[in-house]
């Protein structure tokens, strides 16, 4: 039988941890309310950030309205697609990839003088129109009776294989994929016309006089004097941003997940 100044020594000792608890967890609610302040003003420093090169300072203006966001509750294209898509971590790093190659895609083109591929208004659903398969003639099925009594009857052959409810297969994988490319495609709405005006106002055919080396996870690239124009430098750096941008949120969905979580936010501008 517990007596009461063990019952007043056990109420204590749980009044102690409720205090130390409630002690940690808003310290903990006032460091993450200091990062995220100095978010925001690393984000406001960044969008005051004029660059040396105009096709740079195009490209952040594409950025911010497409991909980043002007505050961090911004909801841009890119932002609604990516952090909506799925919980899959390589599903997004795809959704990336997928508006990557878009934009590259469009980048030759432009290289070229050439017009950039048109999004049509079916663009999400079915691709760009080179992207669409032919269409094939439809042919009548002709079946003899020789056919008939050759197939034992049955000119279908039974299906064998059998098929579980919830069972892993190649058929959810596809469809899956096909979801990320709908969300790319429908992020790249925004982005890709972003980019065209960018590349279209810019001086992308000079060449850069200066010696421009581009950091990318701790690794440089020098690329020499005259080697490169301000059109490479905006199809250098709008994957680099890109991906940027992608690791930004994903550390936000890492701190909405609990106090647990670790706090580690950063942002680069146009990571130059």
């Amino acid at each position: 039988m517990i007596n009461r100044s063990e019952l007043l020594e056990e109420e204590m000792l749980r009044e102690y941890i409720r205090h130390a608890i409630r002690i940690v967890q808003e310290k903990r609610n006032k460091e993450e309310a200091i990062i995220r302040t100095l978010v925001r003003q690393m984000i406001n420093e960044a969008q005051n950030v004029f660059y040396e090169y105009t096709t740079l300072n195009k490209l952040a203006d594409a950025i911010v309205s497409t991909v980043s966001g002007a505050t961090e509750t911004s909801k841009t294209p890119f932002k609604q697609q990516y952090m909506s898509l799925t919980s899959d971590p390589g599903e997004r790093a795809k959704l990336v990839e997928y508006i990557i190659d878009f934009a590259e895609a469009d980048f030759n083109l432009l290289s070229q003088g050439k017009e950039p591929r048109v999004i049509p208004s079916d663009f999400v659903e079915m691709g760009f129109e080179e992207e669409r398969p032919e269409e094939e003639e439809e042919k009548d099925l002709v079946v003899s009776i020789d056919d008939l009594n050759d197939a034992g009857g049955d000119v279908l052959e039974p299906d064998t294989e059998d098929n579980f409810l919830g069972e892993d297969s190649e058929d959810s994988q596809e469809s899956i994929d096909q979801s990320t490319l709908l969300a790319a495609r429908e992020a790249y709405k925004s982005i890709g016309p972003a980019l065209q005006k960018a590349w279209n106002t810019s001086p992308t055919e000079k060449i850069i006089p200066k010696e421009v080396v581009v950091e990318v996870d701790g690794k440089e690239t020098v690329f020499p004097p005259n080697s490169i124009t301000e059109g490479d430098l905006l199809r250098i750096y709008f994957p680099l941003n890109l991906r940027l941008q992608a690791e930004k949120f994903e550390q936000e969905m890492t701190v909405d997940q609990g106090p647990d979580s670790e706090i580690d936010q950063s942002f680069d501008g146009l990571g130059i």
